[in-house]
């Protein structure tokens, strides 16, 4: 690992900080029947950046500590948490058609975001 190790975990750590914040920011717009989307079109953009560093950070975190998807297990479920995460952000924001599927919806986001960030911090697949 590089003296940039240290650098770019903040960044990536910050990077999913914003992006969490961000989700539950539209959730909470879209729960409201606030038009967002139109209002504010910089909201439909921003997460997609956002994403696009978190994703590279990830990447470059893993190249650089030789841990890579298939082979370290933490990182596949990360991996493929991720994609349960993405999925699940387009049915709430998207898909969801009243109140209590996108709050089922915004529920199982917070279950996945809490196994990912439990995943982040002990390098162990398990919950408990």
């Amino acid at each position: 690992m590089t003296q940039w190790y240290p650098i770019i975990k903040q960044f990536h750590i910050t990077l999913v900080s914003l992006s969490i914040i961000l989700f539950f920011f539209r959730a909470l717009l879209t729960l409201k029947h606030w038009p967002w989307q139109q209002r504010f079109p910089w909201l439909k953009v921003t997460p997609h950046i956002l994403d696009s560093f978190l994703l590279a950070s990830g990447v470059t975190l893993a190249v650089m500590s030789h841990q890579y998807p298939l082979v370290v297990g933490w990182i596949t479920l990360k991996l493929l948490l991720l994609f349960i995460y993405i999925g699940l952000g387009v049915y709430v924001l998207k898909i969801a058609k009243n109140t209590m599927q996108r709050l089922i919806g915004i529920g199982l986001v917070a279950l996945v975001l809490a196994w990912m960030i439990q995943i982040a911090l002990t390098k162990t697949l398990w919950i408990f």
